[in-house]
């Protein structure tokens, strides 16, 4: 794809998960940036406009995806923002998205990845 679709910052602490979260990102025309944790991910937000952010549930140092989201949305109160995770109990799950945070299990398949992203951001199938 050759137009950018916008700009996603990946939270995630495990390199080769970004990596191919980035590639598949990149190839469906949008703008990845990374951050292993909390304070990169605000680094990001204070310095760039981000359309959306998507992150890992476990983060390393006790901070979860969940903490990411909230520090991002009161940065950026309009960011799409979408969990993933390996391992959730159900009741967690929905109270996720009870509170509009959408939760994808790992391996994401990339077609539905991109799907939930362009629904979170008000896209249009290309």
């Amino acid at each position: 794809m050759t137009h950018e679709c916008g700009h996603i910052l990946i939270v995630d602490d495990e390199p080769t998960v970004v990596y191919t979260l980035k590639a598949i990102l990149e190839h469906f025309g949008y703008r990845a940036s990374e951050a292993g944790g909390m304070e990169e991910a605000l680094a990001v937000l204070k310095s760039e406009r981000v359309e959306a952010i998507i992150a890992d549930l476990a983060l390393k140092g006790g901070v979860s995806g969940v903490d990411v989201i909230n520090k991002a949305r009161e940065a950026q109160p309009n960011i799409a923002c979408l969990l993933l995770t390996g391992y959730a109990e159900p009741e967690i799950v929905d109270l996720l998205e009870n509170q509009g945070i959408p939760v994808l299990f790992k391996p994401v398949e990339m077609r539905r990845l991109v799907g939930q992203l362009r629904l979170m951001m008000g896209e249009r199938a290309a």
